[in-house]
């Protein structure tokens, strides 16, 4: 791992500032690399197992989902995460391919 950014434990995290959430299932590293370089704190995953809960023990206010690559696995994490995102307020963005960009219809 890079030492530009810090992987936070979601359990052990007690921050004032809400951090990002970034799921990204091929190039986590770069993703939180790049958001640590923008100023934020990051809290990183690679796998959806308890994602909801992950988030939600996260504090962020904001979810990354890096579906570039893993298309299937970037459309369950959005659908999952839809609900939480929705009811706290949060935002969502996802990343896809440029050849994937026809398939963004999916994720609203």
């Amino acid at each position: 791992m890079s030492d530009d950014f810090t992987v936070i434990d979601t359990v052990a995290a007690v921050s004032q500032e809400a951090p990002v959430f970034v799921l990204s299932f091929r190039q986590r590293d770069e993703v939180a690399a790049a958001a640590a370089g923008g100023g934020w704190r990051v809290v990183a995953a690679r796998r959806s197992e308890g994602l909801e809960r992950r988030f939600i023990a996260s504090g962020a206010s904001v979810a990354v989902i890096d579906a570039r690559g893993a298309m299937s696995d970037g459309l369950e994490a959005a659908k999952i995460l839809g609900g939480p995102i929705a009811a706290h307020g949060a935002a969502m963005l996802i990343l896809v391919s440029q050849s994937d960009s026809v398939h963004m219809r999916h994720f609203y």
